[in-house]
């Protein structure tokens, strides 16, 4: 049985580290509506973009 334990959603740190972006750029995309994220209590979650 394989069990894939990658996150479904991720923090606005682990996305500029796989897009190599810095933190103030991919919360500027988050803000602009180019990188989609939910509010997660006090923090913001990040949508894997499928089929980009």
């Amino acid at each position: 049985m394989n069990h894939d334990l990658r996150p479904r959603w991720y923090s606005p740190a682990e996305v500029a580290v796989l897009l190599g972006f810095g933190i103030s750029k991919v919360k500027m995309k988050i803000a602009t509506g180019e990188l989609r994220s939910i509010k997660d209590g006090k923090y913001r979650r990040v949508l894997p973009q499928v089929g980009r």
